[in-house]
C-alpha cells in the first residue's frame, strides 16, 4: 500500500490549503439522511468540525459520520473532504 507522510500542516505550508479555509464532506448513513459537514482548517493543521478540533482529516471525517449516526470506526479522511473547488484531499496531497 502507498503511504503518504503528508499532513494538513504541509498543505498549509505549501499554500494548497489556507488557515480558515472551509472543507466540505457529504455523508449519508445507510438508514439516514444525507448531511454535509464543514471542517475549518486551523493554523495548527487541525480540522475543526462541529466545534471540535482533530489532528487528522480521518478523525475529523469519522466524527462527522458518527454524528450522522454511523457506527464506523475508521475512514480515510483524505477521500472524505473536498475544498471549495471540489478537489478531494487525495488530489491536494
Amino acid at each position: 500500500s502507498i503511504r503518504y507522510d503528508v499532513v494538513v500542516l504541509d498543505l498549509i505550508a505549501t499554500g494548497l490549503l489556507q488557515t480558515g479555509e472551509k472543507l466540505e464532506m457529504r455523508y449519508k448513513p445507510r438508514n439516514g439522511d444525507a448531511r454535509t459537514y464543514v471542517g475549518e482548517v486551523q493554523s495548527s493543521g487541525d480540522i475543526e468540525v462541529l466545534g471540535k478540533s482533530f489532528q487528522s482529516p480521518s478523525y475529523a471525517a469519522l466524527y462527522g459520520m458518527q454524528d450522522a449516526g454511523s457506527t464506523r470506526h475508521t475512514v480515510n479522511g483524505w477521500t472524505s473532504w473536498r475544498n471549495a473547488d471540489g478537489k478531494l484531499g487525495t488530489k491536494l496531497r
